[in-house]
């Protein structure tokens, strides 16, 4: 049903092992040791995020759905049409992301008076970078394409830089908090 993953695939949905692994462990010594509720929401939210991603990788659905999506437009009809909906979809996109990122840069400095909380808005960073990722991926516009997997390999470059984000934000966490109890 899905595509083959690419070696390079499984190697990330393994990577993305080891964030779910870390943002677990941070979880479930945040609620052990009654940590702000809002830093053990951020860890299932990563875990839960992770998941859905190493699945995505694991089994090739990213590629089998994009490719469905095209197959779909092509049987209607509307697929010399596609950029007329990626260009304001890709806009959208990109200006609720700024939108949110600001809001949430300017929310989390608010809070981030402790090491705890820098690991937990590190997460939220990753979390947010990743997700902005897939979704411009999903877009699939041809200039963000030519961004994202031109000779920079951008997409990788986010991919592994938002997933080493909170992996470290939870490893140090999960220290921090483990050495405070």
């Amino acid at each position: 049903m899905f595509s083959t993953p690419s070696m390079l695939s499984l190697l990330a949905a393994g990577f993305y092992a080891l964030v779910i692994a870390a943002s677990l462990a941070a979880a479930a010594i945040s609620k052990g040791s009654r940590q702000n509720s809002w830093h053990y929401r951020v860890w299932v939210a990563a875990a839960i995020l992770f998941i859905a991603l190493a699945l995505m990788r694991g089994l090739g659905m990213e590629e089998f759905i994009r490719d469905e999506f095209r197959a779909v437009m092509r049987s209607d009809g509307t697929y010399n049409e596609r950029r007329d909906f990626q260009r304001p979809l890709a806009a959208v996109a990109i200006i609720l992301a700024s939108a949110a990122s600001f809001f949430a840069a300017y929310r989390l400095s608010k809070v981030s008076r402790t090491r705890r909380n820098l690991a937990v808005v590190t997460a939220v960073s990753g979390i947010a970078a990743m997700t902005i990722l897939l979704v411009l991926r999903f877009i699939s516009l041809h200039p963000i394409d030519a961004v994202l997997y031109g000779s920079l390999r951008l997409n990788w470059v986010v991919d592994l830089g938002a997933s080493l984000a909170v992996l470290v934000g939870a490893v140090y966490y999960f220290l921090r908090v483990r050495r405070r109890s």
